[in-house]
C-alpha cells in the first residue's frame, strides 16, 4: 500500500454573484499565506487560478502536505 496518494480535483463552477468566491480545505489555508491565495486565485481564468492554488502549496517533491481541496468561483455576468 503506498504511503501517500496524491489526487487533485478541480472544479469549475460560475454562479450569479458579485465578486470571487473560493472555498477550500486547511491544506491551502495552512500553507498559503492570504495575500499569495488572493493573488494567485485571480491570475489567469477561473481554471488557471485553481490549479495555481494546488501548486503554491505543492512540496519540492510534487507531494502535498495535506489533503486539498480548492473551489474556485468566478461571477457570471449579469443577465439584467
Amino acid at each position: 500500500m503506498p504511503a501517500f496518494l496524491s489526487l487533485q480535483t478541480v472544479l469549475v463552477v460560475s454562479l450569479a454573484f458579485e465578486g470571487w468566491l473560493l472555498m477550500a480545505s486547511d491544506g491551502l489555508l495552512k500553507y498559503a499565506a492570504r495575500e499569495v491565495i488572493a493573488r494567485v486565485a485571480l491570475e489567469g481564468s477561473v481554471e488557471e487560478g485553481a490549479r495555481g492554488l494546488v501548486e503554491c502549496v505543492r512540496l519540492p517533491s510534487g507531494m502535498l502536505r495535506d489533503d486539498l481541496a480548492v473551489i474556485l468561483c468566478d461571477p457570471a455576468p449579469s443577465t439584467d
